[in-house]
């Protein structure tokens, strides 16, 4: 290749990369990311560091289960922790992923022979569905998977044994960043391999490689897989509305106040999961015009069927996976993320400068950097409705245990429940332990050991706390208590305890309650008023 061009396309990969490193500022202005389930996942991470410490009280709760498919996000942050403390270590992974995702999706595009300027359209994706339900271990396990694609079409052009060890080994890697991630990817790489080979006879040597992470898969299933704590694993759900969800939080629950399930199906819910942003003709506006630059721009379809299989295999399973399974919630929604990245494939190269050609890309740089922008006013937003928690935290004593009754888990910006799990962030920050906790589910690192596990569970529990009763959660055994409400609701809360029960702080919707020290389970009073501080 001449040098010229060489160099005008590392300047195209530099520039790509510069972009992708500005695309993560919004990350970094909220003192606590826009991320449901993240403050779970940071609990999760000190508690990996906390169980080898005898000073920690909770340790008899909890034990580690090594053998599961959800590592690699939570060692990176597990080596960040004791240099940043674990939200700047989050706040690191995070940034990682996100600004590893075009880039990842620039090589796949290479090794498949596309045109590589559409990389850009992956970057208004990536604060969509999957960033704003804090799926972790997900995020970081992309741009993992499309580099192994791009490894996979590499072998498939040029099959060596040196690349089929390492896709083999690759392979594996994958399973334990995430399993759901080297299924999808797996199947697409078996599909790909199939169309590129001239016979079948040809393409399975180059199969061979793929099938490395059988045993652990079937391990897992067999071994680990089931129950934990005495909690039955995440039932099957298939929801098949099209135009209109089933899913609770998007239907039942309507929390966005756009009607009944009407809004957030398969193929209307679209364009909201994919940008994150809420139901609206702009959204769909935005939406429509990111598919649209490549043809308006003039380039041409590819002819070869392999680079479509991403797609089709995508689209599939937009269209009929589960929403629900193998205990991933949200199954199908979360890979909304991969949509423009794999529709990027599918254009080949064009040499010219046209005025059109000119014009798309401009389009190209000013949508992305209108997303950024949009980002990061939603998260100054979102930074100022956590501001009474962290008063309120200021004020909680480290390592205690506290219940987490979050009435109102909604932000005025985003489209997921961001404050669904938020006190946890007080076992990163303070230690002690937060329920509902993640440490009940089957597949997280820490466990809590059979017979352990609270009555409030994330099962249930954190979407409806209203049903607290003091007795049937054992209010007696935490100290304080984290609300999310607009008024007062702790003599609703509170009316059955069996201990006094002191306000100790509130902040716009944020309540403090603590219980009295010297009321124990064995000698909690009868009946006790809620005593709110003047």
């Amino acid at each position: 290749m001449p040098p010229f061009l060489l160099l005008c396309r590392n300047r195209e990969i530099l520039l790509l990369l510069v972009a992708s490193l500005l695309a993560t500022i919004p990350v970094w202005i909220p003192y606590y990311p826009m991320m449901a389930d993240l403050p779970q996942h940071a609990s999760e991470i000190v508690l990996l560091r906390s169980l080898g410490d005898s000073s920690f009280k909770f340790s008899a709760l909890f034990q580690y289960y090594w053998f599961t498919p959800y590592w690699f996000g939570y060692a990176l942050a597990y080596i960040f922790t004791p240099l940043t403390g674990i939200r700047i270590a989050l706040k690191l992974v995070v940034s990682l992923a996100l600004a590893s995702f075009p880039v990842a999706t620039s090589f796949l595009i290479r090794e498949m022979h596309g045109d590589t300027w559409w990389a850009w359209l992956s970057i208004p994706a990536m604060y969509g569905f999957a960033f704003q339900w804090g799926l972790l271990n997900f995020l970081v396990a992309v741009p993992i998977g499309l580099l192994f694609l791009a490894l996979v079409a590499r072998h498939a052009r040029t099959p060596s044994r040196s690349t089929s060890w390492l896709l083999a080994a690759s392979a594996v890697i994958l399973f334990f960043c995430h399993a759901l991630i080297c299924a999808i990817f797996g199947l697409i790489a078996a599909i790909y391999i199939l169309c590129e080979s001239k016979s079948l006879r040809n393409a399975i040597p180059k199969v061979v490689p793929l099938l490395s992470p059988l045993p652990f898969v079937a391990l897992y299933l067999v071994k680990v897989f089931g129950t934990v704590s005495g909690a039955p694993a995440m039932p099957a759900g298939w929801d098949l509305g099209w135009f209109k969800t089933n899913e609770p939080y998007y239907s039942l629950l309507s929390p966005f106040g756009d009607g009944v399930n009407g809004r957030w199906g398969r193929i209307n819910g679209f364009f909201p999961r994919l940008l994150g942003i809420r139901p609206s003709f702009s959204c769909v506006l935005t939406g429509l015009i990111l598919f649209a630059l490549p043809p308006v721009s003039g380039a041409k379809l590819s002819r070869r069927l392999g680079v479509w299989i991403p797609l089709i295999v995508l689209v599939a399973v937009l269209l009929f996976l589960p929403n629900q399974m193998l205990g991933n919630a949200f199954t199908y929604q979360r890979l909304t993320l991969l949509a423009l990245s794999f529709f990027a494939l599918i254009w080949t190269p064009q040499e010219n400068s046209r005025a059109r050609w000119r014009v798309s890309r401009i389009a190209t740089v000013a949508l992305t950097v209108s997303s950024i922008l949009i980002f990061a006013v939603q998260m100054t937003a979102f930074d100022a409705e956590q501001a009474g928690f962290r008063r309120i935290l200021d004020e909680m004593a480290p390592q205690e245990r506290v219940l987490s009754l979050i009435l109102d888990r909604e932000s005025r910006v985003g489209i997921a429940p961001l404050f669904l799990h938020f006190p946890s962030w007080y076992t990163a920050e303070k230690g002690g332990l937060v329920d509902p906790s993640f440490a009940f589910l089957g597949i997280e690192p820490v466990r809590f050991r059979t017979g352990s596990a609270p009555p409030a569970t994330p099962s249930g529990f954190e979407w409806f706390p209203g049903q607290f009763e003091w007795n049937r959660y054992r209010g007696y055994d935490y100290r304080y208590f984290v609300v999310r409400f607009r008024s007062d609701a702790g003599r609703v809360l509170f009316r059955t305890s069996t201990c006094t029960i002191k306000l100790v702080d509130h902040v716009g919707e944020w309540w403090l309650y603590e219980k009295d020290s010297q009321c124990t389970a064995p000698a909690a009073a009868a009946a006790s008023n809620l005593q709110p501080q003047p």
